[in-house]
């Protein structure tokens, strides 16, 4: 990542950069569409040092906080995606979403949803003996976009202990990533379960999710499952531990072995997909192989050929030489042992 990336780079932000000026004022004394890439980066990082319980527990501070968020996301899509991959901005936004959830104060049973043009919120406590055997769903009030069954396994043993399940549905222009062959179909849908404060990462059991699409599989395309992996700190879209289960015209039901930021992706069909270099080495193999193997195998039994004529002749010119050769006088014979 650059690290001057995240510097603002507009004269729009300049007040804001230099002197703390608050995102208010920002906001009201210049057009929106001016963001650059960095500018987005900077404000966010900004956003993402700035929450805290203090600021999420105010009514009017989190709503400015999230409205301020909505902003950013409504800037053009070729900037948004620039900022995807150039910076830490996705792996943030995630962040503070879940900041906001988790740190926000819900007493048992007690739920928080908040929702904006670009993404939408929710978070509730739940005491885990109320859980049923057959776990419980996820989705957030009023929006389609994805439902989540999380089994009663990933509690184990616990029987008393409070969680607090963190989930958002955030915009997927801001969840491009790096790899151009991708196209992310659906909204992101993140979800993060909470138990004595930590995250849940171990899954004894797969969690269920359903995505809605927002358009088909283009040509030479398939519509896949995958998470954002934010492991190299920029993000990226990957498959691992995830399998689709089914497909509808509207939805695709999948399944994952951990609990992330999923989306529907499209991907290359694996006809259409460059192969890689195992794999072309492979097909190269297939086709080369056996041309050669059958080239060396005409080329032996022509040698074969060649050399039993050869040594037939051979042998019938021997006879005659030895038959000369025994009927020559001794002299001769003494003659060339000299």
């Amino acid at each position: 990542m650059d690290t001057d990336f995240e510097a603002c780079t507009g004269e729009a932000l300049e007040a804001f950069c230099k002197d703390g000026t608050s995102l208010e004022d920002v906001f009201e004394n210049f057009n929106i569409e001016e963001l650059e890439a960095g500018d987005v980066a900077a404000i966010v990082n900004v956003i993402a040092n700035s929450v805290d319980s203090n600021v999420v527990n105010n009514p009017m501070l989190r709503r400015n906080t999230l409205t301020n968020i909505d902003l950013l996301l409504s800037v053009d899509a070729a900037v948004l995606k620039e900022t995807s991959e150039k910076s830490e901005t996705s792996n943030r936004l995630e962040n503070i979403f879940d900041d906001i959830n988790v740190n926000i104060d819900l007493a048992e049973g007690e739920s928080f949803a908040a929702a904006q043009a670009n993404f939408a919120l929710f978070a509730i406590e739940m005491e885990i003996r109320n859980i049923p055997s057959a776990g419980f769903s996820v989705s957030h009030p009023g929006r389609s976009d994805a439902e989540v069954t999380i089994p009663r396994s990933v509690f184990g043993s616990l029987s008393t202990t409070a969680a607090r399940v963190s989930s958002a549905i955030i915009s997927e222009t801001i969840f491009s990533g790096r790899n151009i062959s991708l196209i992310v179909s659906s909204s992101v849908f993140s979800l993060t379960l909470y138990i004595l404060g930590e995250t849940v990462s171990d899954m004894i059991d797969p969690v269920s999710f359903r995505l809605t699409k927002k358009m088909n599989a283009a040509e030479n395309m398939r519509m896949t499952c995958m998470f954002w992996d934010d492991s190299d700190g920029l993000g990226f879209w990957s498959e691992n531990g995830c399998e689709v289960l089914r497909e509808t015209s509207e939805f695709l039901y999948c399944q994952c072995d951990h609990l992330t930021s999923f989306a529907v992706i499209q991907a290359p069909s694996s006809s259409s997909t460059t192969p890689s270099l195992g794999t072309a080495a492979i097909n190269i193999a297939a086709i080369v192989v056996p041309l050669v193997v059958g080239t060396l195998l005409i080329i032996t039994i022509v040698i074969v050929i060649g050399v039993v004529i050869f040594v037939t002749s051979k042998k019938k010119g021997n006879s005659r030489d030895s038959l000369e050769y025994s009927m020559a006088p001794t002299s001769d014979r003494s003659e060339r042992s000299l």
